[in-house]
């Protein structure tokens, strides 16, 4: 098990990714799903991580499994922040995409 690559492949970032690349099922943007074919997560684009950041996002993977064992969703939502914190860093995105993908993720959420 690669906990570093679930806290990476269920970030703002890729959730971003994923409802612009993967087969939807209705509108991504509401209440459509998205279709994860084997085909296209081979397309996914993975950043290099150093072992540094892997254990990182190890660790905070690990706190949110915790934290949703007893329900904790202040305590999820501050991980998940530092998660995608770490993600926008390892994809090099500036302040300007770092706000296009929170701005178009907003309602995508309930």
């Amino acid at each position: 098990s690669e906990p570093w690559l679930a806290a990476l492949l269920t970030s703002e970032v890729l959730d971003f990714y994923y409802r612009h690349n993967m087969q939807p099922l209705g509108d991504p943007w509401t209440s459509g799903r998205m279709r994860f074919f084997t085909r296209s997560m081979k397309l996914v684009p993975i950043p290099l991580i150093t072992d540094t950041d892997k254990e990182m996002l190890t660790s905070l993977a690990e706190k949110a499994a915790q934290a949703a064992l007893f329900s904790n969703h202040t305590e999820i939502a501050d991980i998940e922040k530092d998660i995608n914190n770490i993600v926008y860093r390892l994809y090099e995105l500036n302040e300007s995409e770092v706000i296009q993908i929170k701005s178009a993720l907003i309602n995508t959420h309930g």
